[in-house]
């Protein structure tokens, strides 16, 4: 293999991983993101904030509405890193394909965080002042690894 080959194969390699990382679900809070268990995180953010009866109902809509928009394209991410696991595993990769595949990927994921912030922006838009503020106050601590199963205070 060429040093051009070795080098891209190497840099497809550290985009994947990082790739990886970043899809992985944080800490315990994992469980919490699926169908099911998002309706566990709606109801923890609503007891943190104080949600009434009717925000809460609201957030569960709006959580059931970003699932089945996310859900598609959490299957397709995973497919497309079992596609890349397979390429690097191969007695000769590729590092043209590899990066394209990376490409496709790397869209995939910037798709899902574009829901996610949709969401956030919705949700943010039920909420009282006092609430809004929590709950950037919240965003900003999951962010930096501040949140559930991480160290410092539970959200």
């Amino acid at each position: 293999m060429s040093i051009r080959k070795t080098i891209a194969a190497g840099a497809c390699a550290v985009l994947l991983a990082a790739g990886v990382l970043m899809a992985q679900p944080h800490g315990h809070m994992g469980h919490m993101m699926g169908k099911s268990g998002g309706a566990a995180m709606v109801d923890h953010i609503a007891s943190v904030l104080n949600l009434t009866d009717a925000q809460k109902a609201s957030a569960k809509q709006l959580h059931a509405d970003l699932w089945a928009q996310a859900e598609p394209l959490m299957t397709k991410m995973r497919q497309q890193h079992e596609e890349l696991k397979t390429l690097l595993d191969g007695a000769n990769p590729d590092a043209a394909e590899i990066g394209q595949k990376v490409i496709a990927a790397h869209d995939t994921r910037k798709q899902l965080k574009a829901l996610h912030e949709q969401f956030a922006d919705k949700f943010s838009a039920l909420l009282n002042a006092d609430q809004k503020a929590k709950f950037q106050e919240l965003r900003q601590r999951f962010e930096h690894g501040d949140g559930p199963g991480h160290p410092g205070e539970d959200l």
